[in-house]
C-alpha cells in the first residue's frame, strides 16, 4: 500500500475512531451529568486533572518520539517501554501517598479516595504507550480505531449502570479504571512486538531528547489550560469546577472530533513527507483548508447556541455552563486550526519551538487568571480566551521560520470559511428572539436553528470558499489509491 492509500485509509480510521470514541463518550458524560450534581462531577475532575499531569510526566513525550524516529530499533523500544513502565509505577505511588494531603489543602475529604482509586489508571496506561505509538507509527489506525471503540463503549455501559445504581462519583471512577484497563489490553493483543525487560539507557539518547522537549511543552500546554481547572476548584470551589468541566467537556469533544484526529495522523504524515518542502507546504495548506472549513462554523454555531445546548442536554442546574461555553466555542475555533502547527513543528523535530509557544501561553494565562478569578467564572473564561489569542501568533511565526508557510497564505484557506460562519451566526442570533421566544429548552428549537446555521454556512462557503470546499468534498468522495491525499501534489 503506497504513502497515499495509507494516508487516506488513516485518516478515515483516525476520524472513526475520534467521532465514534467520543460520541459514545460524549452520551455516557450527557447521561451521568444528569444523574450527578455538580459537586460529584467536581471531585472526580479535581482527581482527573492530577491524573492527566502524572499520565504526561509518565509517558515523557517518548510516544511521540517512537513516531517520528526513523530507524527505530528493538533495543530503543524496549527501553522505552520499561522506562515508561517504571516511572507510570513511580507516579501512581506517589499519588496515592499523597492523596490525602491533597484533600486537606482543597478542603474536599472525598478526594482522597477518589484520588488513591484513581491512582491505578497510571501503571495501567504506562503499559500500553510504547504499543500504541508503534501503531501509530505503522499508521494502523483501523486497530486504534476499534480499540478505543470497543473501551469507551464498554466502559461507558458499565459506569451508567452504577450511576444509575446510586454509586456517584464511584460511577465516573470505575469508568475511567475499565477504560484504560480495556485499551492497554487490546492494543497488546494486536501489537505483535515481544518486550524485554532490559533498560539500556544509552540507547535513550535520541529519544529522550525529542520526548523531553515533547514533554515541556505538553506540560506547558497543559498548565495553560487545564490547570486552569485546577485553580477553579481551588479558588472557586468544586461546583464552579462541576460547570466548568460540563462545558469544557463539550469542547473537548469537538476538539477531539473535529481536529485532534487530524493532528495526529498529520504527524506521521508531515514526518513521511518532510524531506520534501514543496510537499510539505501544500499538504499544510490542504489540511488547514479542510480543518477550517469544518471546524471554525462547528465551533462558532455552537457557541452561539451554547446555553440552548447546555439546557437540553444536561437540564435547568447547568445554565451556568452556557456562558462558559460560548468563550471556550470561540477558543476552539481558533486552536482548531493553530493545532495543526504542532505537528508541523514536530515532524522536522522542533518540539523546542512548540514548548515555546505553550510557555508563553502558560504565562499570559496565569497572569489572566490572577487578575479575574475574582470576578467569577465567567470572567475566569473570558481572560483564558483572551491569553490564548494573544499568543496565537507566535506559532504561525515558528511555522514561518520552518516552512517560509506565511500567515498571509494561512489566512487565505480560511477567510472563507470564517466569514461564512460569521453570517451563519448572525442569522441565528437574529431570528432566535422572534422565532422561538420561551421555547429554549426545546431540543426540536436547538436542532432547527442549528439547521439554518448550516444551510446559511453552506451557501455562503460554496461562493466565499468554492476552492476549499471542492477539495474536501475530493478527499471525501475519493479512496483508491490514485485517488487525491492531502500528500498529494499541488492541485
Amino acid at each position: 500500500m503506497n504513502l497515499k492509500t495509507r494516508v487516506v485509509s488513516s485518516i478515515s480510521w483516525a476520524l472513526a475512531q475520534a467521532w465514534g470514541s467520543k460520541c459514545v463518550s460524549f452520551i455516557t458524560f450527557f447521561l451521568i451529568a444528569r444523574l450527578l450534581s455538580p459537586s460529584e462531577i467536581g471531585i472526580v475532575a479535581t482527581a482527573a486533572i492530577l491524573i492527566a499531569l502524572l499520565e504526561l510526566v509518565a509517558e515523557q513525550g517518548l510516544g511521540d518520539a517512537i513516531v517520528q524516529k526513523k530507524g527505530l530499533t528493538d533495543v530503543e523500544l524496549n527501553s522505552a517501554f520499561v522506562l515508561c513502565s517504571i516511572v507510570g509505577v513511580v507516579m501512581g505511588g506517589l499519588l496515592w501517598i499523597g492523596a490525602p494531603a491533597m484533600a486537606v489543602l482543597w478542603g474536599m475529604p472525598a478526594l482522597s479516595d477518589v484520588a488513591r482509586a484513581l491512582c491505578l489508571s497510571l501503571p495501567i496506561t504506562a503499559l500500553g504507550i510504547c504499543p500504541q505509538a508503534v501503531l501509530r507509527k505503522n499508521l494502523e489506525y483501523k486497530a486504534l480505531a476499534i480499540r478505543l471503540l470497543v473501551s469507551t463503549a464498554l466502559s461507558g455501559l458499565l459506569g451508567i449502570c452504577l450511576a444509575i445504581a446510586g454509586y456517584g462519583v464511584w460511577s465516573l471512577v470505575a469508568q475511567v479504571l475499565s477504560m484504560s484497563s480495556l485499551n492497554t489490553l487490546m492494543v497488546w493483543l494486536k501489537q505483535p512486538w515481544c518486550p524485554t525487560v532490559v533498560l539500556r539507557v544509552q540507547s535513550l539518547g535520541d529519544l529522550y531528547r525529542y520526548g523531553f522537549n515533547v514533554t515541556v511543552s505538553k506540560m506547558l500546554h497543559f498548565f495553560s489550560v487545564r490547570y486552569v481547572e485546577l485553580l477553579v476548584s481551588f479558588f472557586l470551589g468544586i461546583v464552579a469546577l462541576g460547570v466548568f468541566s460540563v462545558a469544557l467537556r463539550i469542547y473537548q469533544m469537538m476538539l477531539q472530533l473535529l481536529s485532534l484526529s487530524m493532528l495526529d495522523i498529520s504527524l506521521s504524515m508531515f514526518s513521511s513527507i518532510r524531506g520534501n518542502l514543496d510537499q510539505v507546504r501544500c499538504a499544510y495548506r490542504k489540511a488547514v483548508a479542510l480543518s477550517a472549513l469544518i471546524t471554525i462554523p462547528a465551533f462558532l454555531i455552537v457557541g452561539t447556541l451554547s446555553t440552548e445546548i447546555c439546557l437540553v442536554a444536561f437540564g435547568e442546574k447547568w445554565r451556568d455552563a452556557g456562558e462558559v461555553l460560548f468563550y471556550l466555542s470561540i477558543l476552539g475555533a481558533i486552536q482548531s486550526v493553530e493545532n495543526l502547527n504542532v505537528s508541523l513543528l514536530k515532524s522536522f523535530g522542533r518540539a523546542d519551538l512548540d514548548l515555546r509557544v505553550n510557555f508563553a501561553k502558560a504565562v499570559v494565562v496565569t497572569i489572566g487568571f490572577l487578575v479575574s478569578y475574582r470576578f467569577g467564572l465567567t470572567a475566569v473564561v473570558a481572560a483564558l480566551l483572551t491569553a490564548m489569542t494573544v499568543v496565537t501568533p507566535l506559532s504561525y511565526y515558528y511555522v514561518y521560520q520552518i516552512s517560509q508557510i506565511s500567515m498571509t497564505e494561512v489566512i487565505e484557506e480560511i477567510w472563507g470559511s470564517l466569514i461564512s460562519a460569521i453570517g451563519a451566526c448572525g442569522v441565528v442570533v437574529k431570528i432566535k428572539p422572534y422565532l422561538f421566544a420561551g421555547k429554549s429548552e426545546s431540543v426540536l428549537v436547538v436542532v432547527s436553528l442549528l439547521a439554518v446555521a448550516v444551510i446559511v454556512y453552506g451557501l455562503l462557503v460554496s461562493v466565499l470558499a468554492r476552492r476549499q470546499l471542492a477539495f474536501v468534498l475530493e478527499v471525501l468522495a475519493r479512496r483508491s489509491p490514485s485517488r487525491p491525499s492531502l500528500a498529494g501534489g499541488v492541485s
